[in-house]
């Protein structure tokens, strides 16, 4: 597809822009703030190097602001980001902000040889999708690394540099209402790519070599929330009255040990005799996940293709309707529940039903995992198959992401499918009371 492409621009018509030797832009439609950036060369595959970006006139003047590579947003999520920046400039406009977003889009133009923005591209097109999200490292990139060393050649990126850019990225966390961890991912893209830089030759030493992260994650981790039983089964009572796709979900969450990105991006093709099978988890490894009866019934209709769930739940954000807790609430409030349980694990503690969350459900069988004990008080299900059922896997990084163990997705399946038989013949049992409950209150 040529430069001259049609006015509006739809997904495939993006994917097929043309490299023509000069770099170039066109708006995905009429009025809309989002246009479409292709670089003058392609990559090293031959396709376009294109980039998704928000243009805003601010006093008669166009400023660009880099949302981020086509490859890494959607068409819809491109639009919406491009109006809540758009939106924003127009909001917080003005000269200051103009002369700061000149300097954005001056950093961005005509970059030196050898330059960190250059050094990047070639970095995430040979290394960079090996480890962590390749999406996490072009959100640093655009928001933090590009503005501020995009045409500086990057033999000229010093200690003092990163030290600066990490406290910059700190202070901006903390002026957002956020702890400041993004700090400590900035810290690791950082080190990654100047230790790929400096094996490519480009520089001898690595500038973060000795440069600890900004945020001690101990102190801001949030502890462990596991799930009791008795919230267990108020969580029952609520998803009966909730019902739904969006009950079935989260029911299946529970019941899975799984992540939640993972589960609600499921699709219905990668269900077979084995179980559900997911592609890609957080650790890029697959993972056949074993099915019982009442999993395979919260699934339903999984005959065709697409995802199991429909579209609006796959939003990870909203996933716990806000309707679930105050239900559990009401539900707690009328069994006489007054803040305090006084039951084994859980005696004479304090606790808030609202502050959980669908990782929770991972806390909650892990913890029931470890009290799961034989008749000499030696644990029915050790510390590995903990780990397994989290799909937490043993060894180094290279063993994570390049062993045949790793690549495997019936990785320990035998022993993941007797704890998850078990763990969910425990919630059957606790479903049943609580629904056995529902009727004699009735």
């Amino acid at each position: 597809m040529s430069k001259n492409s049609p006015v509006k621009l739809s997904a495939a018509r993006i994917a097929d822009m043309e490299v023509t030797g000069k770099r170039y832009e066109k708006a995905v439609e009429p009025g809309s703030p989002l246009w479409v950036r292709v670089e003058a060369t392609a990559d090293r595959s031959g396709k376009a190097r294109s980039k998704y970006v928000c243009r805003t006139v601010i006093d008669r003047k166009s400023v660009r602001k880099i949302i981020g590579p086509v490859s890494e947003w959607t068409l819809s999520e491109a639009k919406r980001k491009a109006l809540a920046i758009d939106a924003d400039a127009r909001d917080n406009g003005g000269a200051e902000h103009l002369a700061t977003a000149k300097a954005v889009v001056g950093a961005q133009t005509g970059p030196c040889p050898n330059s960190v923005a250059e050094k990047f591209l070639d970095y995430m097109e040979t290394e960079g999708k090996h480890k962590v999200s390749s999406k996490e490292k072009w959100t640093h990139y655009w928001r933090s690394i590009e503005p501020q060393w995009g045409a500086r050649p990057v033999t000229s990126i010093a200690k003092r540099d990163c030290v600066a850019l990490l406290d910059l990225e700190l202070k901006a966390a903390k002026a957002r209402g956020e702890t400041g961890t993004s700090a400590n991912n900035l810290h690791k893209v950082l080190a990654r790519f100047f230790n790929w830089v400096a094996g490519q030759g480009y520089i001898e030493v690595s500038p973060m070599t000795g440069l600890k992260k900004k945020i001690d994650v101990s102190l801001t981790r949030r502890p462990p929330r596991p799930l009791n039983e008795q919230e267990l089964i108020w969580l029952f009572q609520a998803l009966d009255r909730l019902a739904g796709p969006r009950a079935n979900a989260i029911e299946f969450l529970l019941r899975s040990v799984c992540r939640i990105g993972n589960i609600l991006d499921a699709k219905k093709e990668n269900v077979g005799e084995r179980g559900l099978l997911l592609p890609k988890t957080k650790n890029f490894t697959a993972l056949m996940v074993p099915l019982t009866d009442s999993m395979k019934a919260l699934l339903g209709d999984t005959e065709g293709a697409g995802n199991i769930w429909p579209g609006h739940l796959r939003r990870k954000a909203g996933f716990v309707d806000e309707e679930l807790r105050p239900m559990m609430e009401e539900i707690a409030r009328a069994d006489g529940f007054n803040g305090t349980f006084n039951v084994e694990h859980f005696a004479d503690k304090t606790r808030n039903l609202d502050f959980w969350t669908p990782h929770n459900f991972r806390d909650t069988a892990t913890t029931w995992f470890e009290n799961q004990l034989d008749a000499d008080d030696d644990p029915l299900f050790p510390d590995h198959v903990q780990k397994a059922m989290l799909n937490h896997r043993p060894g180094s990084t290279k063993d994570k992401h390049y062993s045949a163990v790793a690549l495997d997705p019936l990785w320990m399946y035998g022993a993941r499918k007797k704890a998850g038989a078990a763990w969910n013949a425990y919630l059957d049992a606790v479903k049943a009371k609580a629904l056995d409950q529902l009727k004699l209150a009735a």
